[in-house]
């Protein structure tokens, strides 16, 4: 894996570290879900090509263990498959309230 770079101002983070930035996020923010932006660098620091919308689903099971689902055109896609994908590009992510059960009304 490359050197982790923290947060780009025009890109994000890197896609190999969005599992660990999410296993982070989850334990200090619990209760959120995230949308992600792919994007590459294209002609400078400042242009991107922003490419792909994703939905990120980061949760712990009853038994302590992390999980992220991960979804690209509203099909199931696993983390693995999508840092291979995908290796190189930054994901800009932004956090989204999970809201309780009885209080969601679209």
């Amino acid at each position: 894996s490359p050197a982790f770079l923290g947060y780009e101002k025009y890109a994000g983070y890197q896609v190999e570290y969005v599992e660990a930035l999410l296993y982070y996020l989850t334990i200090m923010e619990p209760g959120h879900f995230y949308l992600g932006c792919l994007n590459k660098k294209e002609t400078s620091e400042a242009i991107r090509d922003y490419y792909k919308i994703l939905v990120f689903l980061p949760y712990f099971d009853a038994q302590g263990n992390f999980h992220i689902e991960v979804f690209a055109k509203g099909e199931y896609l696993s983390l693995e498959d999508f840092v291979t994908k995908h290796r190189g590009s930054f994901i800009a992510l932004v956090r989204v309230l999970i809201p309780e059960a009885s209080v969601f009304n679209p």
